[in-house]
């Protein structure tokens, strides 16, 4: 929609400037042949304060269409703003119970290693077993 404003503005600026300049191209003949001459500008200052006013008064339009575009997206956006803060204030605590969960599992892990370390380091305090030698491994040739 912005697209085809822009394009009408352009177009209709465009074609008054035209009929305000009103710039015709007259013809000469030097030496026999027809020769144009170059235009010049007939410029009525009635016509110049015409396309001006013109382009003011598109202007303030075009203005006044984007202020009431942006004032609807604004109230639509505060609406939404409120949903989406509730929204993300449960993701938050969520994500925050996670990561209390996941810490307390990361202990756990910590607690029990260290347990079975120990455990390991007494049982072979109380009974040592003599190492013994690697099986021998027969590969066929």
């Amino acid at each position: 929609m912005r697209k085809f404003w822009g394009i009408w503005a352009l177009a209709t600026v465009g074609a008054l400037a035209m009929w305000a300049m009103s710039a015709r191209v007259p013809i000469r003949v030097i030496n026999g042949a027809v020769v144009p001459t170059p235009p010049r500008l007939n410029i009525d200052p009635t016509n110049v304060v015409l396309v001006a006013v013109i382009v003011g008064v598109m202007a303030l339009l075009g203005a006044w269409f984007r202020e009431r575009r942006l004032s609807r997206n604004a109230d639509s956006r505060d609406q939404l703003s409120a949903s989406v803060d509730d929204r993300l204030a449960r993701i938050e605590q969520t994500l925050e119970s996670v990561a209390i969960e996941i810490e307390r599992i990361g202990e756990m892990e910590r607690f029990a290693t260290k347990l079975l370390a120990s455990r390991q380091a007494e049982m072979e305090l109380r009974s040592p077993i003599p190492p013994t030698a690697p099986p021998r491994v027969i590969t066929p040739h």
